[in-house]
C-alpha cells in the first residue's frame, strides 16, 4: 500500500489549479513549440487533428474490411468480458485468435469482446507487437510531433461498447500519444504530484522531476531505467565504442575507451546480479493507459452515479503512516479475485502498483461528472485526500489526440459513437524524457542516442519485411488478375458453345 511520503514528491511540472481545462492546440503545430509549451512543461493537450506526417493512413483502419485484409493473420490475444460481473479486466483467460477472428466477432456480438496491448511471442514489450507489425507502413514511427522521444511501444485498442466502459484510475510509465480513430472518450487526468491523493496499490519510492512514479518493488531513474539497466546500457555503449576505436584510432585513444569500458564494467557488479532483483520491468510493460489498456476494462459503468451514504467515512488509527486505503465488511479470507470495496477483479498475473484504489463510481460522484458506473460491493470508507487534488476533466472526439506525459493518473470513460460501431484508438508510447532540450531531451545521452538508432534500426527492419511482404501479395493478385483477364476470352467461347448446344437440344 502507498504511504504518504511528501520528501519523495520532487514533481516540478505543471500542475493544474482549481477549475482549469486542458489545453487544445492545432496538429499543425511546430515541433519545437510543442515541445516548449507541453513537453517539457508537462503538460497534458488535446491536439486538434491526427498525426501530420504524410505516411501517417491510420484513419483508413475505421474500415474494418481493410483491417481484416492488411493484418487479418496476425495471432492476438483477446480478452472476453467476464460473465459474471459484465466487466473487462478480470483473472479471465484471453482468447488467442487470427486478427480477422476477433473483428468478426466484435461486431457480431458487441460488449463481449476488446483488443488491448499486445506483446511478442516471448511475451514481451515490442515495438510493433500484432497488429501492429502488419500495418507498419501506415503510420510513421517517429512522428514529427514528439521530436526526438524514443519511442517503445505502439498499440492498437479496439472494442464496442453501446453504454461505455470506465478504465478506472491509474498512471502509465510512458509519455503518450493518443489517437482516437471511431469513438468517444471522456477523461479525468491528476498530476504526479497527486499521488499522495490517489490510494494507490504500490509503496511510493519518488515521483520524479520530470513526473515519473517510482515504486519500492523497482525504483527507478526518471528516464524509466533502474540503475541496474542504465549501467549495463553504459557497458554496451562503451564496448561499442571501443571496438570502433580499434578499427583506425591511435592506441591512446583506445587505451582510454577500454578503460572506461572496464571502469563501467565494475560499476555493473557492484549493482549484483539482475536474476537476484525482483521488479516488474514496469519500465518496458507496465502501461495500462486506457480502459486499462494492458488489462482491459477494470469497471463497467453501472446504472446509477455512487450515493454519499454508499461511502461510510472512518478515521484512521494509523496517522502518522498516511492514508488509508479502501476497506470493505467480512472475511479478508474470501477466495474470489474480486476486491469488494474496489469495484474490480485483480488480475492473478499482476500487481497493479499504479492503480488507485478509488472506485470510478466515487470518483465521478466526487468531480460531478455523468455516470452510470456502479458502487462497488461493501462499505467503501472514504477517500479524505482527493478533495484536495485538482483534476482536469477533458472529452476527446474522432479525429483528435491527447498528449499524456508519464505518469498522470487518469481515468477514461469509452463509448462507441453510434449503436452497432467499434470505437477504436491507436497510440505511441515514448519513454518518459528526463532533461528539457528539443534536440536532447534525454539527461544521459550517450544510452538513449544509441537506444534510439537500436529502436529505429528494429522497426525499420519489421518495415522493411512488411513492405516485401506486402509487395509480394500484390504481385499475386496482378498475377492472378492478368490470368482471369487471359482466360476470360476462353471461358465466353465456352460458355457460347454450351450455350448453342443447349438452344440446339430444346429446339430438338
Amino acid at each position: 500500500m502507498a504511504k504518504k511520503q511528501p520528501d519523495a514528491v520532487k514533481y516540478k511540472g505543471y500542475v493544474p489549479a482549481e477549475g482549469a481545462k486542458i489545453d487544445r492546440v492545432k496538429a499543425t503545430v511546430d515541433p519545437k513549440e510543442f515541445h516548449k509549451r507541453y513537453i517539457a512543461k508537462r503538460q497534458p493537450v488535446i491536439i486538434e487533428g491526427l498525426i501530420q506526417d504524410e505516411d501517417f493512413k491510420a484513419a483508413k483502419w475505421t474500415d474494418l474490411g481493410y483491417l481484416k485484409e492488411t493484418a487479418g493473420s496476425a495471432s492476438v490475444k483477446i480478452e472476453p468480458i467476464d460473465p459474471d460481473v459484465k466487466t473487462f479486466g478480470t483473472a479471465a483467460e484471453k482468447l488467442k485468435m487470427p486478427f480477422s477472428e476477433f473483428i468478426d466477432k466484435l461486431t457480431s456480438t458487441p460488449d463481449k469482446y476488446y483488443l488491448t496491448t499486445q506483446y511478442d511471442e516471448d511475451g514481451e514489450p515490442s515495438v510493433l507487437p500484432p497488429p501492429m507489425d502488419h500495418l507498419a507502413t501506415d503510420f510513421p514511427l517517429h512522428p514529427k510531433i514528439t521530436g526526438n522521444l524514443v519511442l517503445q511501444q505502439t498499440n492498437l485498442w479496439i472494442g464496442n461498447s453501446s453504454e461505455g466502459t470506465s478504465s478506472g484510475l491509474h498512471h502509465d510509465f510512458h509519455d503518450n500519444i493518443y489517437c482516437l480513430l471511431r469513438g468517444k472518450k471522456r477523461f479525468v487526468l491528476y498530476p504526479p504530484s497527486a499521488h499522495p491523493s490517489m490510494y494507490t496499490y504500490g509503496e511510493l519510492d519518488t515521483v520524479h522531476q520530470n513526473g515519473l512514479i517510482s515504486y519500492t518493488n523497482r525504483p527507478s531513474r526518471a528516464d524509466g531505467l533502474t540503475e541496474r539497466e542504465a549501467a549495463q546500457e553504459k557497458v554496451d555503449a562503451l564496448e561499442e565504442r571501443w571496438h570502433k576505436l580499434e578499427e583506425g584510432a591511435d592506441e591512446e585513444a583506445i587505451a582510454a575507451a577500454e578503460e572506461a569500458f572496464e571502469d563501467a564494467m565494475g560499476e555493473l557488479a557492484m549493482l549484483g546480479d539482475e536474476d537476484d532483483e525482483e521488479d516488474l520491468e514496469l519500465g518496458d510493460g507496465g502501461d495500462d493507459f486506457e480502459e486499462s489498456e494492458s488489462d482491459g476494462d477494470w469497471e463497467t459503468l453501472g446504472s446509477k452515479a455512487a450515493k454519499p451514504n454508499d461511502v461510510h467515512e472512518e478515521e484512521s488509527s494509523d496517522e502518522e503512516d498516511g492514508p488509508t486505503f479502501g476497506e470493505f465488511n467480512g472475511d479478508d479470507d474470501h477466495d474470489s479475485e474480486e476486491e469488494e470495496g474496489l469495484g474490480f477483479d485483480i488480475p492473478e498475473d499482476e500487481d497493479p502498483v499504479s492503480f488507485s484504489t478509488i472506485p470510478v463510481s466515487y470518483l465521478h460522484n466526487h468531480l460531478d461528472l455523468p455516470t452510470i458506473s456502479k458502487a462497488p460491493k461493501g462499505n467503501v470508507k472514504d477517500f479524505p485526500l482527493l478533495k484536495t487534488a485538482n483534476a482536469l476533466v477533458g472529452h476527446l472526439e474522432e479525429g483528435e489526440m491527447l498528449y499524456l506525459p508519464a505518469s498522470w493518473f487518469h481515468e477514461v470513460t469509452s463509448s462507441s459513437s453510434k449503436n452497432g460501431t467499434v470505437h477504436m484508438a491507436f497510440n505511441y508510447w515514448f519513454h518518459p524524457p528526463d532533461g528539457s532540450e528539443f534536440k536532447h531531451p534525454y539527461n544521459d545521452r550517450s544510452i538513449w542516442e544509441r537506444k534510439l538508432r537500436a529502436v529505429e534500426q528494429k522497426a525499420a527492419d519489421i518495415k522493411a519485411r512488411v513492405a516485401g511482404k506486402k509487395r509480394k501479395k500484390e504481385k499475386a493478385k496482378a498475377k492472378r488478375k492478368r490470368k482471369q483477364e487471359r482466360d476470360a476470352p476462353l471461358k465466353d467461347q465456352k460458355r457460347a458453345k454450351l450455350d448453342g448446344k443447349k438452344t440446339k437440344r430444346n429446339q430438338a
